[in-house]
């Protein structure tokens, strides 16, 4: 029709919306009135023109789409939950009347104008789960109806769960990776040159201590190079020849890293001096002359990336390109803690008949309870280790002057190194490591020890059962002798998760919080310590546990602190020592062992209250008050008539926990502001713009990063930008000035119900540094505690937010995952 653009243009200058047939009528005759001043056409007296009827061309929808609240574009696997909004959005060939939508057989609310509209309906109970369907039923001006419309364009659907629908795995880095080959040629890809491969046998021999090391991507954006005692070092590194030696700092992993992938470009960045995938030598535009030549980052063009296996290539010079390929490890079947629950010896494989012991036989639970309850430990990444405790079964053979529960006995008690390596095919379970064992540490392959001092570096075990939860092997101790072992493996521990303190407090008894208490739900205590309430307390599936306190928690006078409050944690109430636990359900105990390890507050322990960080003791035994999963209240006796009591919340339940959507590192795509929420009229920044993107690289390369325990960071390399009201001379790339440079520990909130983010901690923020709740700063002193931000859409790779600085003035920012 001829008058559409028109109707657009009226509809922009008077904020009119076309949605019936008068407004057609009203825009006609305004549209007489414009030609009377001058816009063409006939005079106004000419002006017999009749009401339009119908054209007799139905309108038709050219693009519909559907997607959930919080997501930018739909796409073909959406899901939607309970309370969740859906959204309809089409485009007709020509104007339409108001048309009229359902959204899950349900009316919807439409809006829009002319041929752009869009309809929403947020899901209730009344709905069915499924997939969503919807209709579109409209006319246009001149009357004339489109055939329904009820198929997107797209390809994008939604499916309604009203608890939650189970989303697909994404394809992550996360993980730990291991070079499968590698190469060198004069096109990318190619490795003419040079190659070297893990599945030839002799670069596997030559070479095995690269074919080792670790690269691991971190689910926070970290990167660590994690290489052991050994990795491949080069003359250039000062190595009198190349071969396996010690790291050479800063290509040990030494230096704190991160990673950035930019799957649109094919990139992948990682940011820390020495950090690198394959050689060492390698960077972007050159081959190291020497170590400290190590740049602070190295890109990478990403190849293939499927989620298992990585292939990348850097241009080291002009046409020398190296390229590796890296495979992520996957968690042995193995992995995980076993306990020894029968054991024997007899004249054939199997056979139990000369002697014979059985976790359950009473009598032999009771003679040997500290051979029972060692764990043997598989560990994902094809580490092992024996777990003792402060006692195991000792022979006289080890020095014993009677056989029974003692201290363990070296090199039997774990404290060497070892791996394991399970040959399927063969049938073998090869433990490698001096006193590495299964079962009774007396057993080899071929021999029964006589000393200590004989344990061979490695034992091979006979596979005769394995199910993943039962493992049954056998090793022949010499001509006729053999020793099979049961064991069975520790289910995760309902413990096993992230948690962090709720409630604590003290009172003549347990329970009773009547002379001290602190409580996360009180907004002065929360205030007063924010690095206590945010530290994690992790029980591991495996039963290890950790302190993770980040770079701050409460410490206190008894360990040398001037005043009580938030600083560095000391030892060895820092987490640095490595710690488990054992849950007794039916004692009703929680028992941390490792020094240091603790709940709660790190002074108060079994009997006392610490006065020195010396003082503290190996375990510590809580009595279990209440556990239901999700949350955990533990009591200990400090002393007589002393209670000191805990409530824990599971990192699921926990306002500080990182939601998955969120964790991980972001990048600035696009900013802008105006008088409205999400108007950038005023002004706008984008990385699409290669003027802006030449502007302000150091913005543009800063990375936002969401912790997995809700923690966040700025990471801002060596330069950012920074403006006049920092000190700056004038406005452009510099060194990130206090706080807004990353320099104080923060953490963030995310609630989804409110469809906020809050950053804690001076200096954290999104976007541009100036910008806070209400006001544009004037001075780095400014810088609030804390900024909360409106989330307009969040979805796995995309988010957008907008930020109120002053009345009528929205700032809003784009992010990339």
């Amino acid at each position: 029709m001829q008058y559409r653009s028109l109707l657009s243009s009226l509809s922009r200058i008077s904020g009119l919306r076309q949605s019936n047939h008068f407004g057609a009528i009203f825009a006609l005759s305004l549209s007489l009135i414009l030609s009377a001043c001058g816009g063409g056409g006939n005079a106004v007296t000419e002006n017999s023109l009749t009401e339009p009827g119908s054209d007799g061309i139905a309108p038709t929808l050219l693009n519909v789409s559907i997607k959930q609240s919080k997501t930018r574009n739909g796409s073909a696997d959406g899901t939607a939950k309970l309370g969740d909004s859906i959204t309809v959005s089409f485009e007709a060939s020509e104007g339409l009347m108001q048309p009229e939508v359902t959204i899950g057989g349900f009316a919807a609310d439409v809006s829009g104008k002319i041929g752009d509209w869009t309809a929403t309906r947020e899901m209730t109970e009344l709905d069915m789960d499924g997939m969503v369907d919807f209709t579109i039923s409209y006319t246009d001006i001149s009357g004339v109806e489109g055939v329904v419309g009820s198929a997107t364009t797209d390809e994008s659907a939604v499916e309604y769960c009203m608890e939650g629908c189970v989303e697909p795995e994404p394809i992550t880095l996360v993980g730990t990776w291991k070079l499968e080959g590698a190469g060198v040629g004069p096109t990318a890809g190619d490795r003419g040159w040079f190659a070297l491969s893990r599945s030839n046998a002799d670069d596997l021999a030559a070479r095995p201590c690269l074919f080792d090391d670790a690269f691991v991507f971190g689910a926070d954006g970290t990167f660590a190079n994690q290489m052991g005692d050994d990795t491949w070092v080069e003359g250039w590194q000062g190595a009198a020849a190349d071969g396996c030696a010690t790291p050479v700092a800063p290509h040990d992993g030494s230096i704190a890293a991160a990673y950035v992938y930019d799957e649109d470009a094919s990139t992948l960045t990682l940011n820390g001096q020495g950090a690198h995938l394959g050689l060492a030598k390698v960077v972007s535009g050159s081959e190291l002359g020497s170590s400290n030549e190590a740049p602070e980052s190295v890109t990478y063009t990403v190849l293939t990336f499927d989620g298992e296996f990585l292939s990348v290539v850097v241009e080291a010079g002009d046409g020398v390109f190296w390229s590796y390929d890296l495979v992520k490890e996957q968690p042995s079947p193995f992995a995980g803690t076993w306990r020894l629950d029968g054991a024997g010896v007899g004249p054939t494989a199997g056979d139990r008949g000369w002697f014979s012991l059985s976790r359950s036989s009473a009598d032999d639970l009771a003679a040997r309870p500290c051979l029972f309850d060692d764990g043997f430990v598989f560990g994902a990444g094809g580490t092992f280790a024996n777990q003792m405790g402060d006692a195991t079964w000792v022979e006289g053979w080890q020095g014993a002057a009677a056989d029974g529960c003692a201290t363990p006995v070296a090199p039997h008690d774990g404290s060497i190194t070892a791996s394991f390596v399970y040959d399927e095919d063969a049938g073998t379970l090869t433990l490698t490591g001096q006193g590495a064992h299964l079962g009774l540490a007396k057993v080899v392959a071929g021999s029964e020890l006589a000393s200590s001092a004989a344990a061979p570096a490695s034992v091979t075990y006979t596979v005769l059962t394995f199910d993943g939860d039962f493992l049954s092997v056998v090793v022949e101790a010499g001509d006729g002798v053999f020793w099979s072992y049961d064991l069975v493996k520790d289910q995760p521990s309902p413990l096993a998760g992230t948690w962090r303190l709720d409630g604590a407090g003290v009172g003549p008894t347990a329970g009773d919080r009547g002379w001290f208490a602190l409580n996360r739900s009180n907004a002065d205590d929360l205030a007063a310590r924010p690095c206590l309430f945010d530290d994690g307390f992790v029980f591991g599936a495996d039963g290890t546990f950790a302190n993770q306190m980040g770079d701050a928690t409460w410490v206190e006078g008894w360990q040398g602190a001037a005043a009580d409050g938030c600083a560095t944690p000391v030892a060895p109430h820092d987490g640095s020592i490595a710690a488990s636990f054992v849950y007794d359900e039916d004692a009703g105990t929680l028992t941390l062992n490792g020094q240091g390890a603790h709940l709660g507050l790190a002074k108060v322990v079994a009997g006392s209250e610490l006065a020195s960080s010396a003082a503290a003791p190996a375990s510590v035994t809580y009595t279990v008050s209440t556990f239901d999963g999700d949350f955990l209240s533990v009591v200990v006796e400090a002393g007589d008539g002393v209670f000191w009591s805990y409530d824990l919340v599971k990192d699921s339940d926990t306002a500080v926990a990182a939601p998955s959507i969120l964790e991980g590192s972001w990048v600035l795509d696009g900013a802008g502001v105006g008088p409205t929420a999400g108007d950038r009229g005023w002004f706008a920044l984008s990385r699409s713009n290669a003027d802006d993107l030449a502007a302000r690289p150091c913005l543009f390369d800063d990375v936002f990063v969401f912790g997995a325990g809700g923690t966040f960071a700025n990471q801002m390399g060596d330069t950012t930008w920074v403006e006049a009201w920092q000190g700056a001379a004038t406005d452009g790339c510099a060194a990130p000035v206090a706080p807004h440079d990353g320099s104080i520990a923060a953490s963030f909130v995310y609630d989804e119900d409110a469809s906020t983010v809050t950053l804690t901690g001076q200096g954290a923020h999104l976007g541009l540094a100036k910008v806070v709740n209400d006001l544009e700063l004037a001075s780095p002193s400014a810088a609030p505690e804390s900024i909360t931000y409106t989330v307009m859409t969040i979805e796995s790779g995309f988010l957008s937010v907008v930020v109120e600085a002053g009345d009528g003035v929205f700032w809003s920012y784009d992010f990339t995952k």
